[in-house]
């Protein structure tokens, strides 16, 4: 069994009201899925799959014996566990933000400029 995936083929033309510019227009067509690709990206995606069933199987096993001690911890643990699931997804968004600009800094041979980028991000 063949896997296809439809993909976006663009052809190049002049658009008449843009005068001169090349606007795209795409048609669509199956391209055959590469069992090599596949691996690569699942490879990737399995770690990230295993990191957040590794953090959500600690909260499930740290809250268990939580419970039988009394409410309050159980309370305390519970809404730190809450408040770490929301602030994680602003710092991978803070390191996402600060290694694109140091890398596009970088590449473009402004080292000064990445200092203050990573100098301005740093935790204070």
């Amino acid at each position: 069994m063949s896997l296809t995936c439809p993909v976006l083929r663009r052809r190049e033309h002049r658009a008449p009201a843009l005068h001169g510019v090349r606007a795209r227009q795409g048609t669509l067509r199956r391209v055959p899925l590469q069992e090599q690709l596949i691996r690569e990206i699942m490879g990737v995606g399995a770690l990230s799959a295993l990191n957040t069933l590794q953090a959500n199987l600690m909260v499930i096993l740290v809250t268990g014996p939580s419970a039988w001690s009394a409410l309050m911890p159980l309370a305390g643990y519970g809404i730190a566990s809450r408040l770490d699931h929301v602030l994680i997804q602003f710092i991978f968004a803070l390191g996402t933000a600060v290694v694109t600009m140091v890398g596009v800094n970088v590449g473009a041979g402004n080292t000064d400029s990445a200092k203050r980028v990573v100098w301005f991000s740093r935790a204070r």
